[in-house]
């Protein structure tokens, strides 16, 4: 419950790990997407209905097995657009890791990012330097020509860092 005493709507389709899901106190709604371990993207009908409906906030949980179904049926549908004209603010979250996924993070924020140009909706970049600093080329995200155009086209909502931390 939010502090104005509004709830707080939360999906997870997340069919890997469904962790959200586990937060009791939440009353995470779990959203079946997956069927003989096949993405049925028409599956997100439903939650994308239920999203328009809702007067407050809505949380929607979505792990890396379904990250790239879920940009395309967003970009593929025009949902995000739907979502604006319904007077939604959208926000994705994406994560940067550093180490050997560090590639793989920045390609699939890349990919979002220009799936979300236009579309009214922004990313939130969130660099995780659990494993290290996040440089690209000793650059960091923010200096990149990826992160400079879509910032310039009002596709970043923001950028969050969790710094490093000694082990102990």
């Amino acid at each position: 419950r939010k502090s104005g005493g509004e709830d707080v709507v939360c999906a997870d389709t997340d069919p890997v790990n469904a962790t959200f899901s586990q937060y009791k106190s939440l009353n995470v709604m779990p959203v079946q997407i997956a069927e003989n371990g096949m993405i049925i993207q028409r599956r997100f009908d439903p939650l994308m209905e239920k999203i328009v409906m809702v007067e407050g906030d809505v949380v929607v949980d979505n792990g890396a097995a379904t990250f790239l179904p879920l940009t395309t049926y967003l970009d593929e549908n025009k949902i995000i657009k739907i979502m604006a004209e319904a007077g939604k603010r959208v926000f994705v979250h994406t994560v940067l890791v550093a180490g050997q996924a560090q590639s793989d993070t920045f390609a699939g924020m890349a990919e979002l990012l220009g799936k979300m140009n236009g579309s009214g909706g922004q990313v939130i970049v969130w660099e995780n330097e659990r494993d290290g600093q996040i440089l690209f080329d000793g650059h960091r995200v923010t200096d990149t020509k990826v992160y400079k155009d879509a910032d310039r086209a009002g596709a970043i909502g923001g950028v969050i860092t969790i710094r490093e931390r000694r082990s102990d």
